[in-house]
């Protein structure tokens, strides 16, 4: 033979499985290669020393056996427990016992805790806003002021001089501006293309 044999046939060979023509070309392909000869004598070395050691075939025990042994240990365990104790056995319902209340509890008792802890801080704001000052604005560029204007409702506006203005071909889409498709803003785009303002 003289290609190398697939990997079936190879593995039937090291198992003594090939048989005929199969057989003698295998042979005549490993006759040159010792590393084969020496994997198929520790293949058949393991063969024999576990034939040694485990027997050809074991009757495992008959079905019966298990059923009856089966059927007695359940025959005992029905015999051990008591008739009384049986009579006396109640079950008890799985809403009324104690474990099945505690979570619950446990819960509204937090909630009402945490409810009654805020509603007893007071106002959340710091002593400086409450009493209507005007906060510290922060602005990081020289030449550019900033004026905290207070309204009446507790919001402000916070306007910057000293900046210079956006131009209106800016565009803000790869940045801030997220497309919504909206009636009006089809018709609104047809009018200025149409020239109406």
């Amino acid at each position: 033979m003289n290609t190398t044999p697939d990997e079936t046939t190879l593995a039937l060979w090291l198992d003594d499985e090939l048989t005929g023509a199969d057989l003698a070309a295998v042979d005549a392909w490993a006759a040159g290669r010792p590393d084969q000869l020496e994997a198929r004598e520790e293949n058949r070395r393991y063969k024999a020393a576990l034939r040694a050691a485990v027997p050809a075939s074991v009757e495992p025990p008959s079905p019966e056996f298990f059923n009856a042994r089966i059927a007695r240990m359940i025959e005992t365990s029905a015999d051990a427990a008591p008739a009384a104790a049986r009579e006396r056995t109640v079950e008890v319902p799985v809403w009324l016992s104690p474990r099945s209340w505690f979570m619950p509890a446990a819960a509204a008792a937090g909630m009402l805790l945490a409810f009654w802890i805020g509603s007893n801080t007071g106002d959340p704001r710091t002593p400086a806003m409450q009493a209507g000052a005007q906060p510290d604005v922060y602005v990081p560029e020289s030449g550019v002021n900033a004026e905290w204007l207070a309204a009446e409702d507790k919001s402000g506006v916070i306007v910057l001089t000293g900046v210079s203005a956006i131009p209106d071909t800016t565009d803000f889409s790869q940045t801030v501006y997220l497309p919504m498709p909206r009636e009006i803003d089809r018709t609104a785009g047809q009018g200025r293309d149409s020239g109406i303002r």
